[in-house]
């Protein structure tokens, strides 16, 4: 088989079908040679001849969906990505809740962790510093089961520590070997990992002090914007924030979010 198989027009049409109706992932022409990169390695491992008997494999598979999703959808991610997002954090929204209250925290679209682990870093070196007690419950959640299962063991190259101190890594992070890292268990306790796929709803008792949905909702039409966008609205708590990537906007989403400053949104 070639290295690199090609990709019939039908065959890309009905892939990107399956990925908008699973996961709500908008697939543009544009996109044609990402999915081949992507989802040439599945033809290599079966043995398959074309992306239809990969289609069909699929359709049967569920497990595998959730692979072929995760592998079109997946970036480049590090320990306190967008830094300033982590700054408004600890000086803005941490400072809330120094009387031992509840920070609930949701990211969406976790991938393999290094998020929500960061947001739990932040808050806690924050409360640490506040010498306050407050308890801190993120859920972590990613349509990805595969991706769930390795941030939920926490282990990670060194490299993806570019961005933090030593302090920070002595306090955090226990050395596996003289390449990986693991993080520390009594932050890995502050975290649930859970599969979820935001074209569904979601029950809550309790609401959300800030919700991270960076990066996620670029991949998505107008539709599946909007509908994500009155997800998020609806989970959150008067006053509560929102954070989105950078590229990203909810203007026109006909919510009630106030703008504070770049990606960071606060429901009225």
């Amino acid at each position: 088989m070639n290295s690199m198989a090609e990709i019939t027009e039908k065959e890309f049409n009905d892939i990107r079908a399956m990925v908008y109706r699973f996961a709500g992932i908008y697939l543009g022409d544009e996109k044609k040679s990402l999915v081949v990169s992507r989802l040439n390695k599945y033809l290599k491992k079966y043995n398959l001849r074309s992306y239809g008997k990969l289609l069909d494999m699929i359709s049967k598979d569920n497990d595998l969906l959730s692979k072929v999703i995760n592998s079109i959808s997946t970036n480049v991610t590090y320990f306190f990505r967008e830094s300033d997002h982590f700054d408004f954090i600890a000086d803005t929204i941490v400072p809330r809740f120094a009387h031992s209250e509840t920070i609930r925290i949701w990211s969406a679209g976790c991938s393999s962790g290094e998020e929500p682990y960061s947001v739990a870093i932040c808050i806690s070196e924050a409360l640490r510093k506040q010498r306050s007690h407050a308890n801190i419950k993120i859920l972590a959640t990613d349509i990805s089961t595969d991706v769930i299962k390795t941030a939920q063991k926490g282990i990670y190259k060194i490299d993806a520590l570019k961005n933090m101190s030593t302090d920070l890594i002595n306090r955090y992070f226990d050395k596996k070997d003289k390449k990986t890292v693991q993080i520390k268990s009594f932050i890995r306790q502050l975290i649930s990992f859970r599969y979820f796929n935001l074209r569904n709803n979601i029950n809550l008792y309790n609401k959300f002090d800030l919700i991270l949905c960076r990066n996620v909702m670029i991949y998505f039409d107008k539709s599946m914007q909007k509908h994500t966008l009155e997800l998020f609205y609806n989970a959150l708590k008067p006053g509560a924030y929102l954070f989105i990537g950078h590229a990203e906007s909810i203007y026109n989403s006909g919510l009630n979010f106030e703008f504070v400053k770049s990606a960071i949104y606060r429901k009225k």
